[in-house]
């Protein structure tokens, strides 16, 4: 498969028709251009200026349930479903604020630390990342479930060579198509997250022109479009311009994080195998 992503699961995403006769996008099934359901937003009053990480995961946590819910899938007694609270539109994103300090973090620890109470990557006070505080009580909300006991979430990095260009599409396409809650590290002079909902492809040119993403830092409600540039000679996707009127000039796409949860782990090691294939993994600390 190439960058051009020939052959899609239909069934699995939605398709929008944009104003070029050549682009097409392709979203996480059951999302749609500035879908707002999944896009809670900071307060920025001291305890969440830096949770950007934790933020992502909520949203992805949210799609994820309700997609299980929507097939049947019991979500366990007391597991906060994303309802809004006097604070947040999300009661998701308020656990992560009630419970973690406000710092940098992993969006893996975020998913990992939901499901089944496990932080692979512990952080650091010293170094202003973000740890449980004392005495928190949330998290390990679906242990004991199948979904807690295989892969949970699988961190990628994009390659800094020539395959980069062609890894990004196949990777997004793979994802979307097996139906994973995505967020993606971006980085600039300082490293920020955001959640992925899909994509924009020129079929004419061949080539990926931008990505769906929502930004809990921005005031735009909702999924966006950002336009999505390669450089040659950094060997790096970089974004730019975007419709919710926030420019991204500066910052380049790092790696990617699949919200992954499926039942038995054998079957999840299938599942992620293709992104395996597509990114060499490397963990990052945002």
């Amino acid at each position: 498969m190439n960058i051009g992503i020939k052959t899609f699961a239909f069934a699995a995403v939605s398709l929008l028709a944009l104003s070029s006769s050549y682009a097409y996008s392709v979203l996480l099934a059951g999302t749609y251009a500035g879908d707002a359901r999944y896009d809670a937003k900071k307060l920025f009053d001291g305890n969440d200026d830096n949770l950007c990480w934790a933020f992502s995961a909520s949203n992805g946590i949210k799609y994820w349930q309700d997609m299980k819910a929507a097939s049947g899938v019991s979500v366990p007694y007391g597991t906060p479903l994303g309802n809004p609270t006097a604070s947040y539109s999300s009661d998701i994103a308020q656990t992560f604020v009630d419970n973690w300090t406000d710092g940098g973090g992993e969006e893996r620890n975020g998913f990992e630390w939901w499901f089944s109470g496990n932080i692979p990557e512990p952080g650091d006070p010293e170094d202003e990342d973000s740890v449980l505080k004392p005495g928190a009580t949330g998290g390990s909300y679906w242990q004991g479930t199948p979904y807690a006991s295989g892969e949970i979430s699988m961190e990628i990095s994009m390659s800094r060579d020539a395959s980069a260009y062609s890894e990004l599409g196949e990777t997004i396409d793979e994802a979307i198509t097996a139906g994973y809650a995505l967020t993606c590290g971006i980085y600039s002079e300082g490293a920020h997250a955001i959640t992925l909902w899909g994509y924009e492809m020129d079929d004419e040119a061949d080539r990926l022109t931008g990505l769906w993403i929502c930004d809990s830092d921005n005031s735009y409600l909702g999924s966006f479009l950002v336009d999505l540039i390669w450089n040659d000679a950094e060997m790096l996707w970089y974004l730019g311009e975007s419709t919710s009127g926030t420019s991204y000039d500066g910052w380049y796409l790092g790696d990617i994080t699949a919200l992954v949860a499926v039942p038995e782990p054998s079957l999840a090691a299938a599942l992620v195998g293709a992104l395996a294939l597509a990114f060499a993994a490397r963990r990052r600390r945002v």
